[in-house]
């Protein structure tokens, strides 16, 4: 791939990570073989977990939550319990590689080794479908109107106080657990009332958030925040179909928007520099909301690059890399004296935000 202002080739990479090996665990094959040509293989262990023993499928994973809950305890196995312990510990047998772990993985618990670029807590804590309204109102983003409770009790008598004639949209989260993704966890209806198939809690177990259904287009708007400036990258439209008789969505992935976007980019550096601002914020992020009659409305918050990027090639999402002065830089750089390598945000120390 060609160098351009925003993806130049050569740049020293190495300066940028902490000194020795490097050991990084990728969700598919091909990022990891692009991991390993790229800081060789003298220096870096990149491992998949696509490449799992069949040992460690013990059942099928039923969806998106699902399939990356079972990355994060794979994940959680570098302690010496899991498969992935074996050939990182032969690779790293004093545990002092830095550990690195790209998007979307961000698992609880990782081993002994030195981990760059983890987000912070309560960036993650947006990803809650059940308290996201809470950073909207403060960055001043108009949204829905909603309603959040414990439990699944009175959920028609609930949903009927936010329909506005369209429907009502469930979001279930499970307290103290992390965040869904790929669409699970959401219900929605017509005509008063819930579909059977929505699953009863017990109190105090589960945490709900019930809005309109909004009519437009689904829309997902991305971008990467970084010290001085935001980044917008081109929004996508979701590919969201409703299934009538489960009362679901089918998440389907995402396309370009042919449209002029202007509107969007603007949106998300709005968000972005918010994010900084509010939270001090640094990387990825991604906010899926509605394109309706009155503009875009957000429903949820993702801090992290996602599905949206999986078009891009594994080559050019692990190694593009941004390094510039943090002021009076070249013309073409100006982003602020940061790098972003694989979904990280990394300072000059090597750390990452």
């Amino acid at each position: 791939m060609a160098a351009t202002p925003m993806s130049r080739r050569g740049l020293p990479i190495n300066r940028l990570l902490p000194s020795g090996k490097v050991l990084v665990v990728c969700g598919r094959a091909d990022d990891a073989a692009a991991w390993q040509d790229l800081l060789g293989p003298t220096r870096c262990l990149a491992l998949a977990l696509d490449d799992a023993p069949p040992a460690a499928r013990r059942r099928p994973l039923r969806g998106a939550s699902d399939h990356l809950s079972w990355q994060h305890h794979a994940i959680s196995g570098l302690d010496g319990s899991g498969w992935l312990a074996g050939p990182a510990d032969a690779f790293d047998p004093d545990s002092t590689a830095a550990l690195l772990l790209p998007d979307p993985l961000d698992p609880p618990h990782s081993g002994a080794r030195r981990r760059i670029g983890a987000r912070q807590p309560a960036w993650q804590f947006f990803e809650d479908k059940t308290v996201v309204d809470a950073l909207w109102d403060a960055a001043g983003v108009p949204r829905a109107q909603s309603i959040v409770g414990d439990g699944t009790a009175d959920l028609a008598r609930l949903g009927a106080i936010v329909d506005q004639g369209t429907g009502v949209v469930c979001s279930y989260q499970p307290i103290g657990a992390g965040p869904s993704a790929g669409g699970d966890g959401i219900w929605w209806w017509r005509g008063g009332l819930p579909p059977e198939a929505i699953p009863t809690v017990e109190p105090g177990t589960w945490r709900v958030r019930l809005m309109p259904f909004l009519e437009g287009v689904p829309v997902r708007l991305h971008g990467l925040t970084l010290t001085t400036r935001i980044v917008p990258f081109p929004p996508m439209e979701l590919v969201t179909l409703p299934r009538p008789a489960r009362g679901t969505f089918l998440c389907a992935g995402a396309v370009p928007i042919l449209d002029d976007t202007a509107e969007f980019a603007e949106q998300t550096d709005r968000i972005g520099a918010s994010l900084r601002e509010r939270l001090g914020y640094r990387g990825g992020f991604s906010v899926d909301g509605i394109l309706t009659v009155n503009g875009f409305i957000p429903t949820d918050f993702n801090a992290r690059l996602t599905s949206a990027m999986e078009a891009a090639p594994s080559d050019l999402s692990c190694s593009d890399l941004v390094t510039t002065p943090a002021e009076g830089g070249q013309e073409g750089s100006g982003l602020g004296g940061d790098a972003w390598l694989g979904g990280h945000l990394l300072g000059a120390d090597g750390d990452g935000g």
